[in-house]
């Protein structure tokens, strides 16, 4: 999560948003999105849908034992045991849009994710 812009998380946020048990933390900003991890939870994800709603950005939400690896503008999914899924958050004509994001080896350009 430290990579990205933000991440909606548990722990103490720093932003003054009132986002209930969990909140908004500024991070890095390596990546000008929102990461969300661990994403398995309904709490989590109507928390990261909500945030992102609010912010009109892009994410990407995590559930545990996955990860992006990010190198040189890049990235790709991985994962512990395949089975782990990450998903990419973006607008399209206004509407939130959900994708699974592949875990096929191949790096994508991280505007993708956008």
């Amino acid at each position: 999560m430290c990579w990205f812009a933000s991440g909606v998380t548990d722990a103490v946020g720093t932003d003054g948003a009132d986002d209930g048990p969990l909140a908004t933390v500024d991070c890095l900003g390596w990546v000008e999105d929102l990461a969300c991890l661990p994403h398995a939870t309904p709490e989590r994800r109507r928390a990261f849908r909500d945030v992102l709603a609010r912010r009109g950005q892009a994410g990407v939400a995590l559930e545990d034992g996955c990860a992006l690896e990010l190198t040189d503008g890049e990235y790709r999914v991985r994962s512990v045991s395949g089975t782990e899924r990450a998903h990419g958050y973006s607008y399209e004509d206004g509407e939130l849009r959900v994708t699974e994001l592949d875990e096929d080896g191949q790096f994508r350009d991280v505007a993708t994710l956008r």
